[in-house]
């Protein structure tokens, strides 16, 4: 996969933040510019790191060349049409990865909306096809005409290592879920479909109810929102809505053909976003999709068909390529957008403030790194820190690596309730003695509290899956104790329940059935809470879970990864 394969030195949860984000060109103007203008210096500088390389010192006395390479360039679809110089998505062959020409609705080739229809055979684009068809529409007496959808060359050919045909990934953020999720979203709660057998419009107020009663983990920034302000949700309130939310509410009050066809798109992202795909997993999770887009004309109509549905068909092979959706993903350049925003402080001169703080900020770093190494005072260390954005963990102790205790520990005796499984844990306990209880920690960078803390009324960050004789359990966590040397975690089991989320004896549309029908692990089920307690070392803990109650059932959806972030 591309991280292993090229040897990134960056930490996983480092690479989308600020300080490795290096802003290579700025435009500032009423229009957007002439891509083969604006990304010309850039590609030539790139194809020259390529082709030549850095010569760098490694030694007094040995110098070494160190070339780069471009693999990849993720842009939303306006932006890529531009920058490929293609028709875009409402337009004929607007698809960069395929030769698929779509279709107008009305029949006439005026219209301004285009549909993709599933095609069972997909003409893939190859790198030799695009320049072809380059040459072909260069050399017509109107080079306007396009060719397979491309209307002139684009400036990325001037990067000669960059395959044409697939360095340009699907982004998630925009086709999945500003895209796909929101379209679903539109379609089962819009007035525009009332009447339609999917059209549940008139459970938004129940569903409301249970949608703003959801208690999430602090590592969802955003908490949930009504569906009536579903205009206004960000792309990470689509994520949480997609991949934890919509399941439980939606699988009592949605038809069931609809409910198991809507799974098939929940369970493959799901799969595509984690951080351990198997082979397996990327082959059923692209069957899924392909069944996704295959049933969605039976379902919804041959006009619902938007190019960002037609998109999902090409997710298996960049994650094949590049591996999950998140490390493709445009949410840590989106991010940047806010951060550039705040280096504006006035309406002149706009480039040059933000040129200029972003370069005040780039020597503020290794000033910062600096003063570490010069015993500089420590106020102004920690000033330095707190400007270059150094997490500080305020009152925090360290116990081993990766785990802090958060807050001061209380010493008392172990509960009653509490005392067979911390028997189990680490055998002999004196109940006369007190021991250190505490109410957070900080396990690899996620904050995650106990019960017994008390002050989350609107979050449940204390709901965790963890691992034991290599299985995988989840529970609730009651308390954090130090009994001897060992750190532990007392939880109360939450066990899955054997029934599966969906019942594919009732679903009639065949295709749905066979996908379902190919194993592929649950990613959100339904789960009772256990009678007994348990004790596990505090290391043991995987990470944090989205608990969720409905009323009648009780949820819980696993987080497919630690890495991207809102």
């Amino acid at each position: 996969m591309w991280f292993s394969k090229n040897k990134c030195a960056i930490p996983l949860l480092s690479r989308f933040t600020k300080k490795y984000m290096i802003l290579c060109a700025c435009w500032f103007a009423p229009e957007k510019p002439k891509m083969t203008t604006f990304l010309k210096p850039t590609m030539m500088a790139l194809d020259k790191i390529y082709r030549q390389g850095i010569v760098v010192k490694v030694s007094p006395t040995e110098t070494a060349t160190v070339r780069g390479l471009l693999m990849m360039a993720v842009m939303d679809l306006p932006a890529k049409a531009k920058a490929l110089v293609m028709k875009q998505f409402n337009g004929m062959y607007g698809c960069n990865e395929c030769g698929d020409s779509g279709k107008n609705p009305d029949g006439s080739n005026n219209s301004l909306h285009r549909i993709w229809p599933y095609t069972a055979d997909m003409t893939m684009r190859s790198h030799r096809s695009i320049i072809e068809n380059v040459r072909e529409t260069l050399s017509r007496s109107n080079p306007g005409n396009a060719v397979m959808g491309i209307m002139g060359a684009s400036v990325f050919l001037r990067y000669h290592a960059l395959d044409m045909s697939n360095s340009f990934p699907v982004d998630w953020m925009h086709a999945v879920l500003l895209g796909v999720a929101k379209t679903m979203l539109e379609l089962w709660f819009s007035p525009q479909t009332y009447g339609e057998p999917f059209n549940i419009s008139k459970s938004i107020p129940d569903l409301n109810k249970q949608l703003l009663a959801l208690k999430v983990p602090d590592c969802i920034s955003h908490r949930p929102r009504s569906i009536t302000e579903k205009h206004h949700w960000k792309a990470s309130e689509f994520r949480s809505w997609l991949l934890y939310y919509s399941m439980p509410l939606l699988h009592d009050v949605l038809p069931a053909e609809y409910v198991a066809h809507y799974f098939l798109l929940v369970s493959a992202i799901w799969t595509l976003a984690s951080d351990d795909i198997t082979t397996a997993d990327l082959t059923t999770a692209g069957l899924r999709l392909d069944a996704f887009c295959k049933s969605f004309e039976e379902l919804y109509g041959e006009r619902r068909q938007t190019m960002n549905i037609h998109k999902l068909r090409h997710l298996q092979m960049y994650v094949e390529m590049y591996g999950p959706v998140w490390t493709t993903s445009l949410f840590g350049f989106e991010s940047m957008n806010g951060h550039l925003k705040r280096m504006v402080h006035g309406t002149r001169f706009i480039v040059t403030q933000i040129t200029f703080t972003k370069s005040m900020s780039w020597g503020l770093q290794r000033v910062a790194a600096a003063m570490e190494n010069i015993h500089e005072r420590k106020g102004v260390v920690k000033l330095a820190q707190r400007l270059t954005s150094v997490a500080e963990r305020p009152n925090s102790t360290r116990l081993c690596s990766g785990l802090y205790l958060l807050g001061n520990p209380i010493d008392r005796h172990v509960h009653e309730e509490h005392l067979e499984a911390v028997r189990t844990a680490v055998g002999h306990v004196d109940n006369t003695i007190k021991y250190p209880y505490f109410h957070r920690i900080e396990l690899n960078g996620q904050a995650i509290y106990s019960r017994e803390y008390g002050r989350e009324k609107t979050r449940n960050s204390r709901t965790v899956e963890f691992e034991v004789d290599g299985a995988v359990h989840f529970g609730e966590v009651v308390t954090f104790c130090n009994i001897g040397t060992t750190h532990l975690a007392v939880l109360q089991d939450l066990l899955p329940i054997a029934t599966p989320l969906i019942d594919c004896s009732v679903v009639q549309n065949l295709t749905i059935k066979v996908a379902l029908q190919r194993p592929l692990s649950e990613k959100v089920f339904e789960v009772r809470r256990g009678d007994t307690y348990r004790a596990v070392p505090i290391t043991s803990l995987r990470r944090k879970c989205v608990f969720m109650s409905t009323g009648v059932r009780t949820y819980i959806g696993r987080f497919p990864n630690v890495v991207e972030k809102d």
